[in-house]
């Protein structure tokens, strides 16, 4: 038997933390807060952590780290984008306290809605190391926040970074429009802290060298069919079990898309069958349905914030 477990998610608003781009699309949402919006300034869509500990930690003896804890976790998103590009969305880079890394790899030809492979790699304990040391030596991780100026433009993505060395909580540091060419308005000082978190950005999607593909055993689902948006091309056969089995909105108020997670074989069937459909479009419980799949690394909630 298939195994899936039941997460509740609501998807009503921003859905996810940012999305794979900026990009327009008939259909777009954008995900800097409450509704739409054009102003210029950080966009996010998930609060970033408050932790309760400085980044500060002694650079002696020996760095331990337990083997789960997410070391460094790197998001881009906000802006104006797709609802498909936002709800397909995965870290960047995600590296882990035994080494292992996830980095995500869309290709050339990528197109919104499907799903994003991940690869995957394993970083040296004493390059890991020399990693930490670095961010935390940075001073750009802090509790009171990091000041990366706003660049005048709209609707551009943000780029969040979480970090936890040895430290008891993590801290994030997230940077609007980060590697842009919107300089205008920028201190000399926050012109150089962009450019040193740009680097460690950077850095992290290329600690483990070689990287190999990865088939997800745990996979978000969300279903966009009542925004609306049936896509082009012929619909597949959804390949997991009975929408229903698994799907649920949160049941706030307005509250009309579902999110859900598969794992084990369901998950690798599900994964496999959206990387080679042409689109977003099923046909599932004998309708036509607007699905978006996408890997969830170690550790990650499926439909977070719901």
């Amino acid at each position: 038997m298939h195994t899936h477990r039941v997460v509740v998610g609501l998807l009503a608003g921003g859905l996810l933390l940012g999305a794979v781009g900026c990009g327009a699309s008939e259909g777009g949402v954008r995900t800097g807060g409450e509704g739409s919006s054009t102003t210029a300034g950080p966009s996010t869509t998930k609060p970033p952590l408050v932790p309760s500990t400085p980044t500060t930690e002694p650079d002696d003896g020996p760095l331990v780290l337990p083997a789960d804890q997410v070391v460094w976790q790197e998001r881009s998103g906000g802006g104006f984008v797709p609802y498909g590009a936002v709800a397909a969305e995965v870290p960047q880079v995600t590296i882990y306290g035994d080494g292992r890394v996830f980095v995500a790899s869309p290709g050339d030809g990528y197109v919104f809605g499907q799903p994003i492979p991940l690869r995957t790699g394993r970083v040296a304990p004493a390059a890991l190391e020399a990693f930490v040391r670095e961010v935390q030596g940075s001073g750009l991780f802090t509790e009171a926040g990091t000041d990366f100026g706003t660049p005048n433009v709209t609707d551009g993505p943000t780029t969040s970074a979480t970090f936890q060395g040895s430290a008891a909580a993590p801290l994030t540091a997230s940077a609007y429009f980060l590697g842009g060419d919107f300089t205008d308005g920028l201190s000399k000082a926050q012109l150089g802290r962009r450019q040193a978190f740009e680097r460690l950005v950077s850095e992290a999607s290329h600690l483990a060298g070689d990287l190999a593909a990865w088939t997800p055993d745990h996979v978000r689902v969300v279903d966009l069919t009542t925004e609306g948006q049936v896509p082009d091309g012929a619909p597949a056969a959804w390949p997991g079990p009975a929408l229903d089995s698994f799907l649920e909105t949160s049941g706030e108020p307005g509250a009309t898309r579902a999110c859900g997670e598969l794992t084990g074989d369901a998950a690798a069937r599900a994964y496999a069958a959206a990387l080679a459909n042409g689109s977003t479009t099923w046909t599932a419980d004998g309708q036509v349905r607007n699905l978006v799949v996408a890997a969830l690394v170690p550790g990650e909630e499926a439909c977070p914030d719901r």
